[in-house]
Order: C-alpha cells, then structure tokens, then sequence
C-alpha cells in the first residue's frame, strides 16, 4: 500500500495484515473521504487512508452500503469531474 506516492513500511504484504482477505473482487477509492472500499463476493470493506486501518463495523453486505449495485462486485471505479454527486454516495 502507498501513502500518496511513498510505498508503506508494510508493503507489500498480505492484504490480510489490513484486515482484508487474501484476493478482492474490486476496490474503488474514494478520494473526497480518504477512504478505499474493497469488495469480495457480496461484502464490502471500508479502509480509512488516514488512520491505515479497516473501518469499524466492516466487512458489510455491499447492497447495505452501496444500495441499487449488482452483487457480486467484479470492477469499480470513481468518476471524478470537480462536482460532488451526493446521489452515488455510500449510504454506510
């Protein structure tokens, strides 16, 4: 994992030292909010960039968090064009 674009004293390692399991569907970074959401299967973890650690509460059920997507998750991505679209945000 990086910090902006310095490699973590960590890395690489096993996505399982973060909380994560072994190999992701997905993940998607959400920038606005310092967060990475990684998807397996139909679960969603949510890593905060700035503490470097999973979210409380997570692993959810991606349709908790991200109402209205197909589950399983194979691909995500964030579409940034200067504008804050607070209808694709995360309900979770």
């Amino acid at each position: 994992m990086y910090d902006n674009r310095t490699l973590e004293n960590k890395s690489p390692g096993p996505m399982s030292d973060f909380g994560l399991p072994d190999k992701i569907d997905a993940a998607m970074i959400l920038k606005y909010y310092n967060k990475t959401y990684f998807f397996k299967k139909d679960q969603v973890w949510r890593y905060d960039e700035f503490n470097k650690s999973i979210d409380t509460g997570y692993p959810h059920d991606s349709l908790d968090v991200w109402e209205g997507i197909p589950s399983p998750v194979h691909a995500a991505f964030d579409f940034d064009d200067g504008k804050l679209d607070t209808s694709a945000l995360p309900t979770k």
